[in-house]
């Protein structure tokens, strides 16, 4: 099956951006300490003349430099971009409209660094603010962000958060399939309590965050043991 025609996930997309942003960060560091160590490099190179110490480190210093430069990652942040947009979001629209639906996720929004958005806009994508960490520039539609998957037993309270992003301040709230029973949820903090109440096995609990924008709801599946 061609690559293209492959999902490309939540997981695998954040942790590439990531990536590209760590890199990028990483190596422009890298960058100032290698240039306080050409410093020091240039005073034992003055104290031993017939040994060649500064060409050597000048040159592994003139690499990281170019690998720090922004403008080398553009393609590749395009590349991922167009990954995105072929592999997981609509045919219509234009490629940003296109990208930020990819990444608003059906409400179970993806974050990217403003290194990244920075690097999409100079590449042709201009990512909604929205979707920028931390995702709470203006009025922001909520994207839940927590695990959607949990476990409990019969016996134990049981506890597990909502999270989500968006502004402004979120109300929570919970639909709990037929069968399962006794859990509930503060409103105010996400938390959903209690001692489940159920046959054993898999429930889809319906899990809510709302705001004046509006509303986004992801499946929570909850596995209830003895």
């Amino acid at each position: 099956m061609p690559i293209a025609n492959t999902p490309l996930t939540k997981t695998e997309f954040e942790f590439l951006q990531q990536n590209i942003t760590d890199q990028i960060d990483t190596v422009t560091e890298a960058g100032l300490i290698a240039q306080s160590g050409l410093h020091y490099v240039v005073l034992l190179q003055v104290d031993a003349p017939e040994v060649d110490l500064v060409n050597p480190f000048f040159f592994q210093l003139q690499r990281t430099e170019q690998l720090a430069a922004t403008t080398n990652w553009i393609p590749a942040v395009s590349s991922l971009n167009s990954h995105a947009v072929t592999r997981g979001a609509s045919a219509t629209g234009t490629l940003s409209e296109r990208l930020n639906e990819y990444l608003e996720n059906g409400g179970n929004r993806i974050l990217v660094s403003q290194t990244y958005a920075n690097l999409s806009a100079v590449a042709g994508y201009i990512i909604d603010p929205c979707n920028i960490d931390p995702g709470t520039a203006g009025s922001c539609l909520p994207g839940i962000t927590s695990d959607l998957v949990a476990a409990g037993s019969v016996s134990a309270p049981f506890s597990y958060f909502i999270t989500a992003v968006g502004t402004p301040t979120m109300v929570y709230s919970i639909t709990l399939p037929v069968g399962l029973t006794a859990l509930s949820v503060n409103s105010s903090t996400g938390k959903i309590t209690g001692t489940p109440v159920g046959s054993l096995g898999a429930y889809n609990i319906t899990i809510t965050a709302t705001n004046s924008v509006g509303a986004a709801s992801k499946t929570l599946v909850f596995t209830l043991s003895a």
